[in-house]
């Protein structure tokens, strides 16, 4: 059996003329693109133009560079083209939807940089993604109101799950990142935290009193973070948890106490504490909260 079995093929852009996507393949694989059904969860923006084609009943011609190759020369011819027309956001004048160089298998993920992805992340972020039910501005409107997830939920026409990955900034990052304030809280319900706020709480060592009022959340869910029991995909990396202060007292001021030879006034005023929470310290009656503080 012939091993010539490949060929390198190229999507017309009907409005131009030129490719916007070229890749090799066998088969019918030219044509499976071709129906707005297709799940391309890998290349989204060549998905998002193909649809955008198609729903303009535009017509999506196949061109085929090349017909009867070996896998490797059809590779060869596929990073060639690709190299020719250049990438879109990657390449200078580049006009391609592909988001690698091409070649065996397209893993070519070492050819992504920081300024690509982000590039690639606002072409399609937003008002910029046809698939996007959602303004910039609605957006806001979610990350900063008050109203309850479902009410935002009937409000906006999207699911709950949404109004909480935008009120945690795990939706429309690109845009919610350059704001530096909470998400607006509904007192009625659970605090919704965003992923740098977890991580806030984990590592801070502070008082109870401090995390209600800095983050508007209860002790319930400051021990919860740092004994890992919520968020634990949040803060898996992050080591040892700040503790939680005692009496305003860290574990290091605890033991510092114990062993301090200075008298229980002068360590009351030193530490800005009861004197009795002093001479329970030292009788290690107190002590024992800050060996284990949840």
């Amino acid at each position: 059996m012939s091993e010539n079995i490949y060929y390198v093929y190229g999507l017309l852009d009907p409005d131009t003329g030129l490719p916007f996507y070229i890749s090799k393949g066998k088969g019918n694989r030219a044509y499976s693109h071709l129906k707005l059904s297709n799940d391309d969860f890998y290349n989204p923006r060549k998905r998002e133009r193909i649809e955008s084609l198609l729903k303009e009943n535009k017509k999506i011609d196949v061109f085929f560079y090349e017909t009867e190759l070996s896998s490797r020369e059809a590779s060869d011819e596929e990073v060639r083209l690709i190299r020719r027309y250049g990438r879109k956001d990657f390449d200078p004048s580049g006009i391609l939807m592909n988001l690698t160089r091409g070649g065996e298998g397209g893993d070519n993920s070492m050819f992504f940089t920081n300024e690509s992805r982000k590039k690639i992340s606002l072409s399609s972020a937003g008002t910029n993604n046809p698939r996007s039910k959602l303004t910039e501005n609605q957006v806001r409107e979610i990350y900063f109101s008050t109203l309850k997830i479902t009410e935002l939920s009937d409000l906006y026409q999207v699911s709950a799950a949404q109004v909480r990955g935008i009120k945690r900034k795990k939706y429309y990052r690109i845009l919610l990142d350059q704001i530096s304030e909470p998400p607006g809280h509904n007192h009625q319900g659970p605090v919704l935290l965003n992923d740098q706020q977890i991580c806030e709480i984990y590592l801070e060592e502070n008082s109870y009193d401090y995390f209600k009022e800095k983050y508007g959340v209860t002790w319930r869910a400051v021990k919860g973070i740092k004994t890992k029991k919520s968020y634990k995909k949040v803060t898996e990396n992050l080591g040892a948890a700040g503790h939680v202060k005692k009496y305003k007292l860290s574990n290091q001021d605890a033991n510092d106490i114990f062993e301090s030879p200075l008298s229980l006034p002068e360590l009351a005023k030193k530490y800005q504490v009861h004197l009795e929470t002093i001479r329970n310290i030292k009788k290690g009656i107190t002590r024992k909260f800050y060996r284990d503080p949840y």
